[in-house]
């Protein structure tokens, strides 16, 4: 699995279900099946890491374009978290994705990566700077394949024998 920058910045962005779910989890093998572009009115100045927040709202018209390219999206979605990161490498207009509105300014996304738990984070508007703790979102909870940025993550504790 593919961990984003965890040594470098990123920002957070919040979108509606089932939106979110669509960026992050929908299958690349069918067709239009995953989200890879998020319509704005405006221009981030940004490319790098982008962690999806999922708002605690839906958009109706969301599971009804789904249905309508034949994407069933679950109904026990998870809202108020970070689901996982993309990589927002470039903002264009008429970008030729389906996903793309054309009156808009389409975010390319790309390299999805689901979040390995979920952290609970307070959503707004706009381009955010992530919680202090983001990282956590993307360690790894299995003892047996713990990577370098969890061992980074825990506290180095000294064996009790030292301080007697």
């Amino acid at each position: 699995m593919r961990y984003p920058a965890l040594m470098q910045q990123a920002k957070m962005i919040t979108v509606k279900q089932p939106w979110a779910w669509a960026i992050i989890h929908g299958d690349p093998e069918k067709p239009h099946g995953r989200k890879d572009i998020e319509n704005r009115s405006w221009d981030p100045r940004y490319t790098g890491t982008l962690l999806i927040h999922a708002g605690k709202s839906t958009d109706q018209r969301g599971y009804d374009k789904l249905a309508e390219l034949g994407i069933p999206a679950p109904y026990d979605l998870e809202f108020g978290v970070i689901l996982g990161s993309v990589e927002l490498v470039d903002v264009v207009r008429g970008h030729p994705s389906p996903w793309a509105n054309p009156h808009t300014r389409n975010w390319v996304l790309t390299e999805p990566t689901p979040a390995t738990r979920l952290l609970e984070v307070r959503g707004n508007q706009g381009l955010l700077a992530p919680p202090p703790d983001w990282r956590r979102a993307f360690t790894d909870t299995d003892p047996e394949t713990k990577t370098i940025f969890d061992l980074l993550a825990s506290p180095i504790r000294a064996p009790r024998h030292v301080f007697k």
